[in-house]
């Protein structure tokens, strides 16, 4: 597993990738993201600004848009 900072500047720029406004995104975010690779304890959908949201799915991490994830259902 990468070092801990290192992981989670790979998941904020994934976040900001998907649509997270960089100057909203904050450090209790990416934690909370961080949780859901290193500590799932099956954890919902974790909300960030921007509209986009990030679940773990089969053991991968999914990030993108709702509007994205609206227009699947």
């Amino acid at each position: 597993m990468l070092p801990a900072a290192v992981r989670r500047r790979v998941l904020r720029r994934a976040c900001v990738a998907a649509g997270s406004p960089p100057g909203s995104l904050f450090a209790r975010h990416i934690e909370e993201v961080d949780r859901l690779v290193t500590d799932w304890h099956g954890q919902g959908t974790i909300n960030l600004p921007g509209r986009v949201e990030v679940r773990r799915r089969c053991g991968n991490l999914v990030i993108r848009r709702r509007d994205e994830a609206d227009a699947e259902h």
